[in-house]
């Protein structure tokens, strides 16, 4: 899994009116589900950002 599926889905949200209107101020999570792991891109990105949750078969990769 690559940065460009956590981008697509972050945009989606931030497009969203309806998720605007009804969770207002309020900070989303992402979490993303992959079987074959992630490239260290996402990775990456996954310790920058604190609202992004990788989760492999067998374990949640952590921002640490």
């Amino acid at each position: 899994m690559d940065a460009p599926v956590f981008f697509a889905l972050r945009d989606k949200v931030q497009a969203s009116g309806e998720i605007q209107k009804v969770w207002k101020g309020y900070q989303p999570i992402f979490g993303i589900f992959s079987k074959s792991g992630f490239t260290q891109r996402l990775v990456d990105l996954g310790k920058e950002n604190p609202q992004l949750f990788l989760i492999n078969e067998d374990h949640l990769s952590t921002q640490q």
